[in-house]
């Protein structure tokens, strides 16, 4: 509730500077700690490193022709081309990209479109920037 008040401020165009936005976000802070690490909430092994045992995995089996050819990890900074910028219709086109120009032209302009749009009013988002990474594997040279 109280992230969606602060983008609604944002969309309004009261932008980074509102007036409003330390207390706003000071209780973010404080329902996401209270949300994390704890049943039902989040994992942040930062916070917690038995955290760590809460990921979700799964194993592929190897075989000749792999069932995947390529995967991508990001932080939620270079995610957010896709979630909140528009970037990449999809992910699949995302992955295409990346795979083709990199990581570090994927996160290019990703910071292109932060600075685009510096009041958050037409991609609200809680910070203006966050922390961009990308690490790409491909089963080929070809993918």
């Amino acid at each position: 509730m109280v992230r969606r008040k602060i983008l609604d401020r944002l969309r309004q165009g009261r932008g980074y500077e509102d007036p409003l936005r330390p207390s706003l976000l000071r209780e973010l802070v404080g329902q996401e700690q209270k949300a994390r690490n704890v049943g039902g909430g989040y994992s942040v092994a930062a916070y917690d490193p038995s955290a760590a045992f809460d990921s979700i995995t799964r194993e592929l089996p190897f075989a000749s022709e792999p069932a995947v050819v390529r995967a991508a990890l990001l932080s939620d900074g270079a995610e957010r081309a896709v979630s909140t910028f528009g970037l990449f219709p999809n992910w699949q086109d995302f992955m295409t990209f990346v795979s083709k120009e990199g990581p570090t032209r994927t996160i290019e302009i990703t910071r292109e479109a932060e600075l685009l749009d510096s009041s958050g009013s037409e991609h609200p988002r809680t910070k203006f920037s966050d922390d961009a990474s990308i690490i790409l594997w491909s089963a080929s040279a070809q993918s």
